[in-house]
């Protein structure tokens, strides 16, 4: 082989050369399989449309995806150039080739100084790279069409006048209400069976829950939530501040290393202690010294040089405390990781031992205690918050709440009560398991939790609060959500029926009013119904609006705004009449007729038209949304170019 090699060495050589010219030469979609495949795959009216397009596009689009767009400091997909258009391509692989033909279809095009702009501003790669090329023609195009569409879309001035009119003024209401109790008082006892009936409804349901179920809208339940008592170990934050803050002064060596770390990062990070310039004093002032003092005064202070006007760095002692605080997060953090690893493996240890059915047993028992009695004591707690002291200088509280305990009064506990798990589960929800109920129907129980999520006296996972404290707790007792017994709610029950009743009454009574009010008005209708009427103050509809002198619920605000946000719509500025609605409030227990009375603009009229270039924009924007919404949704773009599959599509689409 080798006496072969050696006397044909020049042949080889010249037909490796060959094949090294035609691997240069060949296009790169024909290196990367494209172009292979001109199998017919789909038409557009009779022009066919081959298998290599659509999985050349999907490629770019792939690309595209993972192209970043640097916006605002963060890095992000550059489609989201496109908008909401981006999303309608990424759930229908097939509408990005659509686009690019529906864009040349249409005579549009791009140069190759737009490409190559493109290609080494925004994608920084080589304005020769051919793939690149190829993708930000196609980009191009796309983009072309959606802004030729967006073109279309003109802002003329009723239609901004309009928006400002919508979201900028202040309605003014009068109000009619109806409460359920003035209807009660009529309503009959009900029977056994309607009692029976109202708790077969809702005896599985939590009447805390929110939103209230759609077919539960006064927010009737019964259900039992879950109960829980618990004891727990709680390492605050400043303990553990304080432990690194004694250590550093501890002895002189300790207190002398700590003094050279912070003169070392001091002149290391000079620009972080700079004060700012004082500003410039203002010349004006009194034209005469004041009387007080010694006449020499004036002469002295003319000698002085005047105040430095450049920025200067702050004295090593009157920043000393900030970098010690700096210094001492990265050991403030490894303490509390330790302690916190610490106890975990203590609490862990000790109940494995003493509940070997939860796991294997460890070789070393636990450290104070083989007794279950003890095991379940607060005393146990605190011994091993005494161990962690004796260890690491730190000293664990122990807390214990011995009453039983819903998910809301939980919540409210001090410190633990807004805690996290790792995975960011409140600690109501991951003491209860309240969250795995999450979606089920309330009238189903089989589909609700009734299981603790840990054991009983089974330590939890390391819980953290905003103040990066860290709790650890176990349960002491666990009483699942359940329906009670009839006897125990009867009267509640029996008010529920009779409170139904008459909100169905009030309803009823509402709607009289209404008709009574489009034809006379509210104010003279319900005087003939000898009801009462009060008008609001001005206020603007919308997700924040507060309207405390009503004294409604905050779901009952949300819905008063938005009904009394469309009688806005809805009211004509060249008519007298005052347009009325009927509002249900279910869980305020009553109804209310309400009648637009007036609107005035929430903006000066200066600054309506100081931005009205800024309102068109917005205005704008949201047209052009919509109508990109309707004109490339797939289907959309299907029907346009009368694309016609020849197979079927894989994805669905």
């Amino acid at each position: 082989m080798y006496k072969f090699i050696k006397n044909n060495q020049k042949k080889m050589l010249a037909v490796f050369g060959v094949l090294l010219m035609i691997v240069f030469i060949i296009p790169p979609s024909a290196k990367s399989g494209r172009g292979r495949s001109r199998r017919p795959i789909a038409k557009i009216g009779d022009t066919p449309v081959y298998e290599d397009q659509r999985k050349l596009a999907q490629d770019e689009w792939i690309t595209l995806r993972q192209i970043p767009l640097y916006y605002q400091g963060r890095a992000v997909p550059y489609i989201v150039k496109l908008g909401s258009l981006a999303q309608e391509i990424s759930e229908h692989p097939d509408l990005f080739m659509l686009l690019k033909l529906e864009a040349e279809r249409q005579g549009i095009t791009v140069s190759d100084d737009q490409i190559k702009t493109l290609v080494v501003n925004d994608f920084r790669a080589s304005p020769d790279d051919e793939r690149y090329q190829d993708i930000a023609r196609s980009f191009l195009l796309v983009q072309a069409l959606y802004n030729r569409v967006a073109e279309n879309v003109k802002v003329t001035e009723p239609m901004w006048q309009r928006t400002i009119a919508e979201r900028f003024q202040k309605v003014q209401l009068a109000i009619a209400e109806l409460p359920v109790n003035n209807y009660r008082k009529n309503v009959p006892a009900p029977t056994t069976q309607q009692v029976q009936q109202q708790f077969d409804t809702y005896k599985h349901v939590d009447p805390s829950v929110n939103p209230k179920p759609s077919d539960d809208p006064l927010g009737f339940g019964y259900r039992t939530p879950t109960r829980i008592k618990l004891q727990y170990l709680e390492l605050p934050h400043k303990a553990v501040v304080d432990a690194i803050r004694a250590a550093a002064q501890a002895d002189e060596d300790t207190k002398y290393k700590w003094s050279v770390d912070a003169r070392k990062y001091y002149r290391g990070h000079q620009d972080e202690f700079v004060r700012p310039a004082p500003q410039t004093q203002p010349t004006t002032g009194p034209t005469t010294a004041p009387r007080t003092g010694p006449a020499s005064t004036p002469a002295v202070a003319a000698t002085l040089p005047a105040p430095s006007t450049e920025p200067t760095t702050r004295p090593f002692a009157e920043v000393q405390g900030e970098i010690m605080d700096k210094l001492m997060e990265a050991p403030i953090r490894e303490l509390q990781q330790k302690i916190q690893d610490a106890i975990a493996k203590r609490l862990d240890i000790d109940y494995r031992a003493l509940h070997p059915a939860n796991g294997s047993t460890p070789t070393t028992g636990p450290a104070e205690t083989t007794d279950r009695a003890k095991f379940q004591t607060q005393a146990y707690l605190e011994q091993v918050a005494l161990d962690i002291q004796k260890e690491f200088k730190v000293l664990p509280e122990v807390r214990q709440v011995p009453d039983p305990q819903n998910a809301t009064q939980l919540a409210a506990l001090p410190g633990i009560g807004k805690a996290l798990t790792p995975d960011g589960k409140p600690f109501p929800r991951y003491a209860t398991a309240s969250d795995e109920a999450a979606g089920a129907d309330p009238t189903k129980p089989e589909q609700t939790s009734t299981a603790s999520p840990l054991s009983l006296y089974q330590p939890s996972d390391a819980l953290t609060d905003s103040g990066s404290n860290v709790y650890f707790f176990r349960l002491t007792d666990y009483v699942p959500a359940h329906a009670p017994d009839l006897g125990a709610v009867a009267s509640e029950v029996t008010v529920d029926v009779q409170t139904a009743k008459a909100y169905d009454d009030a309803i009823a009574a509402g709607r009289k009013l209404l008709d009574a009010a489009r034809k006379d008005g509210l104010d003279k209708a319900a005087r003939a119904q000898s009801l009462h009427t009060y008008t609001t103050e001005p206020f603007r509809p919308g997700l924040r609006t507060v309207l405390p002198e009503l004294k409604l619920l905050p779901e009952s605000v949300s819905e008063l705004s938005r009904r009394a946000a469309m009688l806005l719509a809805s009211a004509s500025p060249d008519s007298a009449d005052h347009p009325v609605v009927l509002v249900e409030l279910p869980l305020d227990r009553k109804v209310m007729v309400i009648e637009l009375v007036g609107a005035t603009p929430d903006l000066p009229p200066q600054q309506i038209y100081a931005n009205q270039m800024q309102f068109s924009d917005f205005k704008r924007q949201e047209m052009v949304q919509n109508l990109a919404k309707r004109y490339f949704d797939y289907d959309a773009v299907k029907e346009r170019l009368q694309y016609h599959s020849e197979e079927t599509d894989k994805s669905g689409t």
